[in-house]
């Protein structure tokens, strides 16, 4: 297992980090003055923030063919995924402030597609069993604060959410 600690306080505009196996397929990119990630991983990730002091955790285990995308602009978003299995996929994409995304996929063939846009939105979500999917796009564009925890048991449930205020 490969494990990555990445702590960087960055001073320059931009700094990309990959790994050096080509099994492992891996992009970081991160802008402003303080980010934080860690990556745990066996598949494919890419991590993009823009902002200041933004968080990205990513644990992929236990399998091959699994795919994260994070996606941050803004201040102090967290966003932390683990994968456990084969073939999940998990795309994140966060524009605001204070938001906080958590994923956990177990099973095979997971797919979890989340876009918040607004400040203090928080999305807690577990996936258990095979082919499940969830589509959440919720724009509380200016002052907006929601809070859900999902969870879904079971193979090939489907949950779509699009709260637009």
């Amino acid at each position: 297992m490969k494990k990555s600690l990445l702590y960087l306080l960055i001073l320059s505009p931009m700094v990309t980090a990959t790994p050096l196996s080509l099994a492992l397929q891996a992009l970081y990119e991160q802008q402003s003055v303080t980010q934080m990630l860690n990556v745990e991983q066996y598949n494919a990730a890419t991590i993009n923030q823009v902002g200041n002091s933004n968080l990205a955790t990513i644990s992929q285990s236990g399998g091959y063919q699994n795919l994260v995308a994070i996606l941050q602009y803004g201040d102090n978003n967290q966003t932390l995924v683990s994968q456990t299995g084969r073939g999940n996929e998990a795309i994140t994409v966060q524009y605001g402030n204070s938001n906080f995304i958590s994923l956990e996929q177990t099973g095979e063939n997971n797919r979890a597609s989340i876009n918040q846009i607004g400040n203090e939105q928080s999305y807690s979500l577990i996936q258990t069993g095979e082919h499940n999917q969830i589509q959440i796009n919720d724009y509380g564009v200016g002052f907006s604060i929601n809070e859900q925890q999902i969870s879904q048991t079971g193979d090939f449930q489907q949950l779509t959410i699009n709260h637009y205020k």
